[in-house]
């Protein structure tokens, strides 16, 4: 379980670079096809964002329970 603590903070970081790439490259570029790349970049920066605190909130929830296991051994 220790190896994969950090894999949510990864996912989420490689997200939110990917989201912000696409939402660079749409302001950048003015084609038709540029609304989509602001769309789906929007989508995958959240989705980026989402899942950092997700993963934050996991990490901070196994630190409590181990203190608590600890604390009552």
């Amino acid at each position: 379980m220790r190896k994969d603590r950090n894999l949510g903070i990864l996912v989420s970081a490689v997200f939110f670079v990917g989201g912000a790439y696409l939402l660079s490259e749409s302001t950048a570029n003015s084609q038709w096809y540029m609304d989509i790349y602001l769309i789906v970049g929007g989508t995958i920066a959240a989705t980026g964002l989402m899942t950092g605190f997700w993963a934050i909130q996991q990490h901070l929830s196994m630190r409590r329970l181990e203190r608590h296991v600890r604390g009552h051994h």
